[in-house]
Order: C-alpha cells, then structure tokens, then sequence
C-alpha cells in the first residue's frame, strides 16, 4: 500500500515504559524479521551515529549487503533506514509499515513511534535480502526495541549522564540499561569509560562469558589534522598497527574509528577493507564544516559531554576564531551545564525554539546570560538565525567569523536541510 502515511504513523514519541514482549508480539506476527540477517548493535550516549557510520562502511567495504539503522532522522524519515550508504525509498517504507500496522492492530497492542519504526526497519531489511545490520539503539538498551535483534557484536560507545528522567541519574543505572544489549557468549566492543562505567560493563561481560575488546587497550597516536581530516596510527593489544584516516573531525573520532576497526577486527575482515571503510566514512552533523564565506560548522551535541568533545574541537580547528552560536535545546537536556560550556567560545548568541520539545529561547538566553557576556538575541526560526548570522558574519568579516550550530540533532537537521 503504497499511499500509507508512514510519516504520521512514525509520529507517536511516546516515552512511557513497556515491556518488550510488547514488541516481540508484533514481531511473531510479521515472521519476526529480526532473525531473517545478522546483526551489530550499538548502544551509549555519545558517538553512537558515527560508530555505526564507520562499521557500516566497513562491512560495505567487505562485500556485504549492509544494513543501517539509526536515529533521528535529520533530511528526512527515509535516512535512518540505509542498505549500503544508501536511503531507502517512500515505496519501501510505506509497504513495510502498513504491514507492520496491520500486525499492531491483530496482536491489540499500542507501539510508539520508535517501536514501528523498528519493526518497519527489520521488515525491510529482511524483504531486501541484506546480509548484516548495524543497528543503533534509541534509547537505553535493555528495553529498546532494537533489543529484539539477536545481535553478533555489541559495541557500548561512551557512557554519560542524559535523558536522566528515563534511564536513571546515575552513571551506574544508566550504563546498566544501556549495556542491556549484551548477549551471552558475543563480542562487546567499548569506548573508553568511566572507572564506575567500566566496572559495570566488565561485571556484564563475565556473567555473560562475553570477550571484551577496549578501545583503551589500544595506542591511538594522532599523525596530524587538518580541516580536510586526521591521519593516525591505531595499535591493537596484539601489536598489530593499523594507519588510518578519517574526513570526520575531532578527537574523539579517532576513538569511535578505533571502535569500529575492533568490531571489524572480530568479524576477521580484512584491514584494508576497514582502512578504506573508515577512509570512506560519511555523516552528517557531527563537526561537519563547510568551508563557505563565511564558515559553518554543524555538530549534534546535545549533552555536556559533547558540548566539550565540540569545544575542544574548536580550540583544535578553529583557534582564535570568532563564534556566531545558533542554539536551540531540549526541554530534557542539562541546559545550563551545555550553555556553560558553550559560553567558552560563543562570542554572538542567536537563540530559538526548534519544536515543542525545546527550550523557550527566553530561558535559554537568560541562562547563556548567566555565564557569558557576549551578545545575544531570539529569533524565530532556522532560516532567519541563518539570515542573522550570515549579516553578523558580513558585518564583522574582520573578525574572521565561524557560524556554529549545536545544540541539538533537530536544529541541525534543520540546518542542514537549509544547506543542502
């Protein structure tokens, strides 16, 4: 049924806790898709869209019909279900999704958003005939609908404080939910971790008799970078070395690449294919720079800790540059704490309201208020911040301006749509 609003039918966010035999009886009914590949699961809260970017274009790299599955959408719906780089079509997703409703209201139950999606998602996959799926979990693990696959290699990107009012407020409660996706007797695969984090994930791994691969066994040294990119060396435990590049900036990618050579290394594919995968690696809205007149740089960070992973990357990059700062925020995000950080290169603030989810631009001004005295302003939509700031940055042109969108993956998908 090729006329399916799928869009709206995706639209449910509900975050109300459900089991996931809820799911699991949606999937009986529609043959339980899940099984019908082989699959990699990834969870945590930083880093987990380009870690699955990475092993995905490995396994491209490899000859393998590859799945990919992410979130949120930033063009569009059709982005978060990828066979080999590629975004599925209406058609496609349309079909899937109205069986999938069709399921839904035989087995009398209620799935949020994310859950069809899911299950949308599987069905594709399955009907497509792929060989391996990189799945990324939406939220948590041990009850994400994502959780349903039965999963080869887990891969736990860094661990820290986010939707708190879901997962816990600890590091402890949320690592535990998260690494929920580890299965008996797999591979795990982690970034680096908290001491308190690492405990929990090693205690999992020896109850599940699972190996575990850290990212922190590994020499990662750093050759040297550029706007174009990063060349380094990664040494594995064995000593085996490994030269890589990557056009995705930032220091922490060189450890989300670590991550996925691990996962390649475990699947024993060969390491030029995961040299030229990781070479090959693409995605969107994680310090994505476009050498324009002026400048802009777009990255997703939403929480404190990639607010700093973004400012570090602006000191590395872009050092003395004068920052013209697009934000809009979550409602459910450490607000104060983001703004805190940001305040430490953002010398122009252009606030507003992306959706009904994000923060009035008012408090968010007040609190960019609280820790900055740069210049601040509200507006009320990307297109006229954009207008602002290309003003401003025409303006000041002596001041060599940088146009930075963070804050949140909605406003840069937003942003994006605006410059693509």
């Amino acid at each position: 049924m090729n006329g399916f609003d799928f869009v709206r039918y995706f639209s449910n966010h509900s975050l109300k806790p459900r089991d996931i035999s809820v799911v699991e009886s949606v999937l009986e009914l529609l043959g339980n898709p899940q099984n019908r590949f082989r699959s990699i699961h990834v969870a945590g809260t930083n880093g987990k869209g380009s870690t699955c970017a990475y092993v995905s274009s490995i396994l491209i790299e490899a000859g393998f019909e590859t799945g990919l599955y992410t979130s949120p959408a930033l063009i569009s719906v059709n982005d978060r279900i990828r066979i080999k780089g590629i975004p599925i079509s209406d058609e496609h997703i349309s079909t899937a999704a109205f069986r999938v409703s069709e399921a839904e209201l035989e087995a009398g139950v209620h799935l949020s958003g994310f859950d069809r999606m899911t299950a949308t998602a599987y069905c594709v996959f399955a009907n497509l005939g792929v060989d391996i799926v990189v799945l990324e979990t939406g939220l948590g693990g041990r009850l994400d609908a994502t959780s349903t696959a039965k999963s080869e290699i887990s891969l736990i990107t860094t661990i820290a404080l986010d939707h708190t009012g879901v997962l816990g407020t600890t590091y402890e409660e949320i690592a535990t939910e998260k690494c929920g996706i580890i299965r008996p007797n797999q591979v795990v695969v982690s970034h680096p971790q908290r001491p308190e984090v690492m405990d929990i994930i090693e205690d999992i791994c020896n109850r599940n008799n699972c190996l575990l691969m850290r990212v922190d066994d590994c020499l990662i040294e750093q050759r040297n970078y550029s706007t174009d990119g990063q060349y380094f060396n990664v040494t594995t435990p064995e000593g085996a070395l490994t030269p890589l590049f990557t056009s995705m900036l930032g220091a922490h990618q060189m450890e989300n690449a670590a991550a996925a050579l691990l996962a390649g290394l475990a699947l024993h594919i060969n390491k030029d294919c995961i040299e030229e995968g990781i070479a090959r690696t693409r995605w969107p809205a994680r310090m994505e720079y476009f050498p324009w007149d002026p400048d802009i740089l777009i990255d997703g960070a939403h929480n404190p800790d990639a607010a700093r992973a973004l400012i570090k990357g602006l000191n590395d990059y872009f050092p003395g540059r004068f920052v013209v700062l697009i934000v809009s925020i979550m409602r459910d995000k450490d607000a104060d704490e983001i703004m805190r950080v940001f305040a430490k290169r953002a010398d122009y603030i252009i606030a507003l309201s992306i959706n009904e989810r994000s923060l009035p631009p008012e408090e968010l001004v007040m609190i960019a208020q609280s820790h900055t005295d740069a210049p601040t302003h509200i507006t009320d939509s990307v297109g006229h911040a954009y207008v602002e700031a290309l003003q401003f940055s025409v303006d000041n042109y002596v001041k060599r301006p940088l146009i930075v969108v963070a804050g949140s993956l909605y406003l840069s998908g937003e942003m994006l749509r605006i410059l693509y």
